[in-house]
């Protein structure tokens, strides 16, 4: 963590930030988890050699200040998904091609970022989430030669004091690169549509910029696949796609819950409303709009408010 504080420079800064560790031979629900503006707590089997370093991502969110909006709420976890994988590499704890690997996910690759209600998946602002932020990166520092990257526009975000809308966003890419990338953020962010992740490691380690290879053109669209169920068995973990089984209650890899837990009977629960076991409820309605709402997410995945 001291290797991200000290290099990931977007603002957004605390004096200290408190760190729980949590034993991990207590179902938490989560590998770790943000409390406050400037503290979070994490399982204390979390690895640090691993793309997704729980560590890292939980600090990352400890340097988020913007104000939520919905059209922009993929960048709540897509940005500390993708740079706690990018500081890891960095910091030489993983390969590139670890790294790469981990960006270059396609989970929940139909989803449309901009709108919360069309994400294939409670999950895809971590999964396509973190895919777009590292593309997004990738282009801005081939618009300026390496001069800049998504840390500037993130450092911007953090600054204004309104709320981060996507046209907002727009604006703070076009003050960072020198012109609108509009089109590429229609492409990826307000369609269905998955940017590559180039594969040239000096594009992201600060070295000399490559000459970009023309974009493929996209092909035409397959039929989506069908979401898994929540009865349908786990083979790999939402988060980091590590291999899972069906029986493990948090992936070794990263630590996240594969299930969560109904507080009365403990029961493993995913996506139900109510526990299928005992009927308590495990999802809520948000008081703003009335959506139903996990009783685990932090803010409401139709209108952005925080719970």
């Amino acid at each position: 963590m001291s290797y991200a504080a000290k290099n990931l420079k977007v603002g957004g800064k605390n004096d200290g930030v408190v760190v729980v560790v949590a034993p991990s031979n207590i179902n938490w629900g989560w590998g770790g988890l943000q409390s406050g503006v400037n503290g979070f707590w994490a399982v204390d089997s979390s690895r640090v050699d691993h793309a997704n370093n729980t560590w890292v991502h939980e600090y990352v969110h400890t340097r988020q200040e913007w104000t939520r909006d919905s059209s922009t709420q993929w960048l709540i976890e897509g940005t500390t998904n993708y740079y706690a994988a990018l500081l890891t590499y960095l910091e030489s704890r993983i390969p590139f091609s670890a790294f790469h690997r981990y960006v270059t996910t396609d989970r929940h690759s139909g989803s449309v970022l901009v709108d919360p209600s069309q994400w294939t998946s409670s999950n895809a602002h971590y999964t396509k989430g973190r895919r777009v932020t590292a593309a997004l990166d990738a282009k801005i520092r081939r618009e300026t030669n390496g001069e800049k990257m998504f840390e500037d526009v993130f450092r911007n975000m953090n600054s204004i004091d309104e709320s981060l809308s996507h046209q907002k966003l727009e604006g703070l890419i076009r003050d960072v690169v020198g012109h609108r990338l509009d089109e590429w953020l229609s492409k990826y962010v307000k369609s269905s549509q998955t940017p590559e992740i180039p594969k040239d490691e000096d594009l992201f380690s600060g070295g000399t910029i490559p000459i970009p290879e023309p974009e493929p053109e996209p092909e035409d669209d397959e039929e989506d696949e069908e979401e898994t169920g929540p009865d349908d068995e786990i083979d790999e973990c939402p988060v980091c796609g590590e291999s899972v089984t069906g029986d493990q209650q948090f992936c070794e890899a990263c630590g996240t819950a594969l299930f969560g837990q109904c507080p009365v009977c403990g029961r493993g629960v995913t996506d139900e409303p109510y526990c299928p076991e005992c009927g308590t409820a495990i999802q809520e309605e948000c008081e703003v709009c009335g959506a139903r709402r996990h009783s685990s997410e932090e803010f409401c995945s139709n209108c952005g408010t925080r719970f």
